[in-house]
């Protein structure tokens, strides 16, 4: 019996964890720098991966129709003679208030060649006489009183 109660003492003292101050202090390290790098790569994979964001079911939504990555012809051709019709209305427009113009000169000129700017610095001279005249006299009435 006495080999049996050696053999229950050996193997009880196998099964005990005994471990130095050191070993249990490199332990915690080792187990604090474990926890330290599965955080940084939780935190990595979490950057690398997109983020979810909710689905929202019922919300409608709008299909714009497919366009073709280059405009028809006949579509760029009508939009090109909406611009065009567009400035000839303006210019249209202008040339009609110019031609009004240069008709009162023609007329007052006796059927000569007009120079518009010309025209228009004479009709500027002669607005700024009656301006001066109409100032003129209401200082006089005003010096009257």
């Amino acid at each position: 019996m006495k080999f049996i109660d050696l053999l229950d003492r050996w193997l009880e003292f196998r099964r005990e964890d005994r471990k130095c101050k050191s070993c249990i202090v490199l332990e915690n390290q080792l187990f604090v720098a474990n926890n330290d790098r599965e955080k940084l790569l939780d935190q990595i994979l979490e950057l690398t991966q997109p983020k979810k964001e909710p689905v929202i079911i019922n919300e409608e939504v709008k299909h714009e129709p497919i366009r073709p990555a280059k405009t028809p012809w006949g579509v760029r051709r009508q939009l090109l003679e909406q611009e065009d019709r567009a400035k000839a209305e303006i210019i249209r427009k202008r040339n009609e208030a110019f031609g009004e113009i240069a008709k009162t000169v023609t007329a007052v000129g006796a059927n000569k060649p007009v120079d518009i700017r010309q025209a228009n610095n004479e009709l500027e001279e002669e607005l700024r006489k009656i301006a001066e005249k109409h100032d003129a006299e209401l200082a006089d009435a005003e010096s009257s009183r």
